[in-house]
């Protein structure tokens, strides 16, 4: 007990050496203290060095006087009225974090962790404390994974390199808080032209900035110019001070452009670029430049791959027009019936919200689920008469047939199963096999009323078309039964929402 006592007494008199602001600012930590009106009092050396102000210029003023960035990645400064609040709300007595980035004195960007604890004495809150921690390095590791998470994204589901590329460009500006995203391609004509691709940001620049990739005009001495012509990934940290930008200053002026990054790549065998514009000087410190130019390799593999996809998908699209033309030719009663078949089941897959490349997919899988009609003998598929069992049960082997034929050209899914099952009702009562509930996959439950549906509305040998009064009330009174009840109700809504066939279909009411 006496030695516990003798080493308290030491650390008080240790203590006792130190004013409170020699003990603050021995600390590693940023701190400063507001009084109730939210006006600094108090604030230690390492705070004022994270806030990249002398202590003087920070104490007596309001904290949110200073130019804060909000966060996430929302590079418009923010000061006054739209300040970001820093207080807790108004009787919290619980500490609250966030992060907020702060221009220092070359205009660069610091990002905080601030975290405020109220300062309550005798039960009234006097003030608040605040401490600040440099999460630089982490935020803007955050970003860039945000930012590759979302290019990943898109090219998955991008339909063509065009619209994936627009939509980096997106992703630029709206994820990564830059001003300005634009792809450019070198032309090989006498002008050393630069043509630009896409972009996103300020259209005014884009269109009045005359960029070049000759090194011997003034306006192919920025950076998108050396980055085309020499290879090289280019970077300005102060462009308003940079006289090879000088050509582009009054514009850059205009729409707070102030550094970049231009980094090159191969878009469709073609030397481009890819410039992104910060509202900030030294925007772009060593780890974000590396880490660009890492994201601009996986662009390039990324629009390769979606430029093959595309190739890959217009092939598929000519496969299958062929092979339904093909089926199509031989039944001219049911000419476009695919099609038709098609375009319904992508609009019902739509409306139950599936992802626009599982509404494809039905829509592929509806423009080939009768090829199996192929080996049907046309006489059978033309007569005006009823038919026979044995005639009708020859009929119903097309959905194996076609499967088979579907299954030979490596298609994707669930086309073949689709070719397959759209015969198939959930009560069982469906053909070839007679499957019941969830044995029946959704794509083809789908196309299954598709195809009753555009069945009924068309003219037949045997009958008059029945139109889509008709074919609906078929498909609402089997709902729950034959036919899916969420693909019934999607298809009802379908034709309330105005779906019509195109020509050459009857869709008329009865």
């Amino acid at each position: 007990m006496t030695q516990d006592l003798n080493f308290q007494i030491e650390v008080d008199d240790f203590f006792s050496l130190l004013t409170p602001q020699e003990f603050l600012d021995g600390m590693n930590l940023g701190i400063t203290f507001q009084n109730a009106d939210g006006v600094v009092v108090g604030c230690n050396q390492v705070g004022a060095s994270l806030l990249g102000r002398p202590r003087e210029s920070i104490i007596g003023r309001l904290l949110t006087d200073l130019p804060w960035i909000n966060e996430p990645f929302d590079y418009t400064f923010a000061n006054g009225t739209n300040a970001p609040m820093l207080e807790d709300e108004a009787g919290s007595v619980a500490p609250k974090s966030r992060v907020l980035g702060i221009t220092g004195a070359v205009d660069s960007v610091r990002w905080l962790m601030l975290s405020t604890f109220p300062v309550i004495v005798e039960g009234q809150r006097k003030g608040s404390m605040i401490s600040y921690r440099d999460v630089t390095i982490q935020h803007l590791s955050e970003q860039s994974l945000e930012l590759m998470t979302e290019i990943n994204r898109l090219m998955i589901f991008s339909r063509s390199e065009n619209d994936f590329l627009k939509s980096v460009c997106d992703a630029f500006v709206r994820v990564g808080g830059y001003v300005l995203a634009r792809f450019d391609i070198a032309v090989n004509d006498e002008e050393h032209s630069v043509h630009s691709l896409c972009f996103a940001g300020p259209y005014g620049y884009v269109a009045d900035a005359l960029v070049t990739w000759s090194g011997d005009s003034p306006r192919g001495r920025g950076p998108i110019g050396r980055a085309l012509l020499n290879n090289v990934a280019v970077q300005v940290d102060d462009l308003l001070n940079d006289d090879l930008a000088q050509p582009w200053h009054s514009l850059m002026e205009k729409f707070s452009l102030r550094s970049c990054v231009s980094i090159p790549l191969m878009l469709s065998d073609a030397h481009s670029a890819l410039t992104v514009y910060a509202s900030t000087t030294y925007a772009f410190p060593g780890r974000r430049f590396q880490r660009l130019q890492s994201m601009v390799h996986e662009i390039e593999f990324a629009a390769s791959h979606v430029r093959s996809i595309t190739a890959t998908e217009i092939a598929l699209n000519g496969t299958i027009a062929a092979l339904s033309q093909m089926t199509e030719t031989r039944d001219p009663y049911t000419a476009g019936h695919q099609a038709s078949v098609g375009s319904l089941g992508e609009e019902i897959a739509r409306q139950m919200g599936f992802d626009p490349t599982m509404c494809d997919l039905i829509r592929q899988s509806g423009e080939l689920h009768d090829v199996g009609k192929i080996a049907v003998p046309v006489e059978i598929l033309t007569r005006p008469g009823r038919l026979t069992s044995i005639e009708f049960d020859l009929i119903k082997t097309h959905p194996i047939v076609g499967a088979d034929i579907l299954a030979k050209a490596n298609l994707p899914w669930p086309i073949v199963d689709v070719a397959l099952q759209h015969h198939e009702r959930i009560d069982g009562s469906g053909y070839p096999f007679g499957l019941k509930g969830d044995d029946v996959i959704m794509p083809a439950r789908i196309v299954g009323v598709a195809d009753v549906v555009e069945a009924m509305t068309q003219h037949r040998p045997y009958r008059s078309a029945l139109g889509s009064d008709v074919a609906l009330a078929e498909i609402q009174r089997g709902s729950g039964e034959q036919y899916d009840s969420d693909v019934a109700a999607a298809c009802m809504e379908v034709f309330e929402n105005g779906f019509a066939f195109q020509s050459g279909t009857n869709s008329s009411k009865s």
